[in-house]
């Protein structure tokens, strides 16, 4: 036997409305996690390649600095130009270098990044 109180007061569908309201919100709470989720993922990515093109951008650096600073230094033994035209080409070398330490740092932890917004690290 089935019984059913009409005199309830709307009471359940009120219940039925406010269930159906918690899980709308649930859903919009799903969907703003989701998206920050893809949105950190995207900047990992982003920051990834970035620090892919300073790598790339740093070494070619060191090889222009390594070659000017061979230059310089046979100009100088040659009596071409002065030893702080050597000394100058031979911090180049030291500044390029630094930089391409920095990259590699910014690359490892860019790659670190990347794993870490994927969930794929251990």
């Amino acid at each position: 036997m089935m019984s059913w109180n009409i005199w309830d007061g709307d009471l359940t569908r009120q219940t039925v409305r406010q269930k159906h309201l918690a899980y709308e919100q649930r859903e919009a709470e799903y969907e703003a996690a989701r998206q920050a989720v893809m949105l950190e993922v995207r900047q990992a990515y982003l920051s990834l390649v970035h620090a892919r093109e300073l790598l790339a951008a740093s070494g070619d650096s060191v090889a222009l600095a390594e070659r000017a600073l061979e230059i310089a230094r046979v100009r100088y033994e040659t009596g071409l130009s002065t030893y702080i035209e050597f000394t100058d080409a031979n911090l180049a070398l030291s500044t390029a270098r630094l930089a391409r330490a920095q990259a590699l740092h910014d690359h490892a932890v860019a790659q670190a990044q990347v794993v870490f917004a994927c969930g794929t690290g251990e």
